[in-house]
C-alpha cells in the first residue's frame, strides 16, 4: 500500500492555529490513533505553531508555514516547515517548577510539551528552512531499539 502524506500549507498567524490543529487531528484519526495518543498530537502541534510564529517569524506573518503528516509503522509523523530564523526545539534541562529560581513566567513550557507529548522530535535547519519532525506511536509498540 502507499504512503501517503497529507500536506497543510498555512501563514505564520495564530488565527490558522484552529486549522492546524483540525488538520492534525484528522491525520491522527485516519492512521488510526486513539483518542490519547490524537490529542498528544494535537498539543504539540499546536505548541509548534506557536513557536514558528514567535520564534521563527518574530511574530505574526505572511510567512509560509507547511505541515506535513504521514503514517509510519505504527504511528503518525508530523513534520512543520517554515522559512524564519533557526530556533530551538530543545526542551529546558528542568520545568520551571523544578527551578531553583523563585519566579515562574508565562511562557517557555512549549519545547517541555512537546517532547513530553510526543514519542520522538527531531529538528533540522537545511538552507533557510526549519523542519521539526514529531512522531506520535500507537499504544504498545516500541520502537527497536
Amino acid at each position: 500500500m502507499p504512503v501517503i502524506t497529507q500536506r497543510l500549507r498555512v501563514t505564520a498567524r495564530l488565527t490558522e492555529l484552529a486549522r492546524v490543529r483540525q488538520f492534525v487531528h484528522g491525520c491522527a484519526l485516519r492512521e488510526g490513533l486513539p483518542e490519547r495518543e490524537t490529542f498528544a498530537c494535537e498539543l504539540a502541534a499546536d505548541e509548534a505553531f506557536v513557536n514558528i510564529v514567535v520564534h521563527a517569524y518574530g511574530g505574526e506573518s505572511d510567512g509560509p508555514v507547511f505541515v506535513r503528516c504521514r503514517g509510519v509503522a505504527n504511528g503518525l509523523l508530523i513534520s512543520f516547515v517554515d522559512e524564519g530564523m533557526a530556533w530551538d526545539p530543545t526542551p529546558p534541562s528542568a520545568p520551571p517548577w523544578e527551578s531553583t529560581e523563585t519566579e515562574i513566567t508565562v511562557g517557555g513550557l512549549g519545547r517541555l510539551i512537546i517532547h513530553r507529548a510526543m514519542d520522538g522530535v527531531r529538528f533540522t535547519r537545511r538552507g533557510n528552512r526549519n523542519i521539526l519532525s514529531m512522531c506520535k506511536f500507537r499504544p504498545g509498540f516500541s520502537p527497536a531499539e
